[in-house]
This record gives structure tokens, C-alpha cells and sequence, in this order.
């Protein structure tokens, strides 16, 4: 299953979210507990711990303070997140057909990128075979005049 799409459990974000720094101990109100409810999973957690991202609209966001309320940072920034028009409901609180469009959404969203990937790719192999093929023709060209 992609990583992505295993996001849509709340205990697999949470796990992302181990090394958070702001705890409800603390008085922060920014807690790893919250994010996760949210949708919010860190997708490099040893590499950048601040940069997180939802599940769902794939929002990233990164910069955040212990005060910050991370249900209003995410409807600021994606007024338009299905999963939190959805209530943020805990995958074993969804009804089968909130379940599947959540799926359904979190799928698209995968393989819209995977294609803008392909083709990313494609247009990079393309254009490197390009400047080969005119780098082999100047060189053939370059052979001949000195002879």
C-alpha cells in the first residue's frame, strides 16, 4: 500500500509524529495527538520534523508554533480538504461511503502525481536523448572536418 494512502489511519500519522516537540504538558496546543486528528502526517520525519503534510489534500505546511491550532492552520491554508468537511472523523468512525471517498480522493490525488511524474520523466529522458543525438551529430561533424 502507498504510504500515502495508509495515512488515512489515525495511529499510522501519529506514528509519524513521534519526535513532535510541542506537548499538551507543556501548554502547547499545537500536540502531535492534535495534528494527526487534523490529517496531518510528516512524510521525513528524521530528515524535517516541522514540515508536515495532510493525507488527504496533501497540503504541506511547515513553520509551526506551540500555539498554533492546527484544525484553523489547516482550514486557512485548504478551505477545501475533504477531510475536513468530513468532520475529521477517525477511520473507524467513518460511514462506508465517507470511508470510500476519502479513498477514492487519496487515490486520485496519487496517481495525478504519479503521472505528472511520468511525464516529468519522460520530457527529461526525451530531452537528454535530444542533446545526445545532437551532441553525437556535432562530434561526427567535428571528426569529418578534421580529417
Amino acid at each position: 500500500m502507498d504510504k500515502r494512502l495508509s495515512m488515512i489511519e489515525y495511529d499510522k500519522r501519529l506514528d509519524t509524529l513521534k519526535h513532535w516537540p510541542f506537548t499538551a504538558r507543556d501548554g502547547a496546543t499545537c500536540t502531535a495527538e492534535k495534528l494527526a486528528e487534523v490529517g496531518f502526517f510528516c512524510p521525513n520525519p528524521d530528515s524535517d520534523p516541522d514540515a508536515l503534510q495532510c493525507f488527504l489534500c496533501l497540503k504541506p505546511l511547515e513553520g509551526w508554533e506551540p500555539m498554533d491550532s492546527p484544525f484553523d492552520e489547516h482550514k486557512s491554508h485548504s478551505p477545501d480538504c475533504k477531510f475536513l468537511k468530513l468532520g475529521c472523523q477517525k477511520i473507524e468512525d467513518m460511514t462506508m461511503k465517507n470511508y470510500l471517498n476519502v479513498i477514492v480522493k487519496n487515490v486520485a490525488v496519487i496517481q495525478v502525481l504519479d503521472e505528472i511524474q511520468k511525464n516529468v520523466l519522460k520530457s527529461y529522458d526525451d530531452e537528454v536523448a535530444k542533446n545526445e543525438k545532437a551532441f553525437a551529430g556535432n562530434k561526427a561533424q567535428n571528426t569529418r572536418i578534421k580529417k
